[in-house]
């Protein structure tokens, strides 16, 4: 066994077990009439992580179509701004960094080359591009001028509502 299917194996099991932890905390949110993310997360999460503990290249897909969903539903729920959107993207992006880097893994196993070249290495590029553009996004972010703006746009509807 090498090292690659260890790690493989290894993020497999973490990300399997994020999901049923996630999942199950979903399902008792969506019992007491909360939001169903995450029950969907951890849905994806739980078939993400099985395929990746069986060594299947698409769980690298599957976790990224739950994050992508993920900074979806983080972007409805508090919008663009920076200190909210960070605990609920950060930890998912870090993990995606790491199902990330298991692609090279699958792509040094003799049986996964021709699928890896076709469909696999495109994962990897697009994770990582996507975590450092909304890693700059959060940096170019200026809390001063966001709060300054917030209090413009108040003293404009405090003037709309006096008016």
């Amino acid at each position: 066994m090498s090292f690659g299917s260890i790690y493989i194996t290894v993020i497999g099991v973490l990300v399997l077990g994020l999901g049923l932890v996630l999942g199950a905390g979903g399902v008792w949110l969506m019992v007491l009439g909360g939001s169903w993310y995450y029950a969907i997360a951890g849905l994806g999460l739980v078939l993400s992580g099985a395929l990746l503990t069986r060594r299947n290249v698409v769980g690298v897909g599957v976790y990224l179509l739950v994050w992508i969903g993920t900074l979806i539903w983080a972007v409805w729920e508090v919008g663009f701004e920076m200190w909210p959107l960070v605990p609920r993207v950060v930890a998912p992006t870090i993990i995606l960094v790491l199902v990330a880097l298991t692609i090279p893994a699958f792509a040094a196993r003799p049986g996964s080359r021709k699928y890896i070249a076709r469909h696999g290495r495109a994962y990897q590029p697009l994770a990582l591009l996507a975590a450092a553009g909304l890693a700059f996004t959060a940096l170019a972010q200026d809390p001063a001028a966001a709060q300054s703006q917030r209090l413009e746009v108040g003293a404009v509807a405090a003037s709309l509502h006096e008016g």
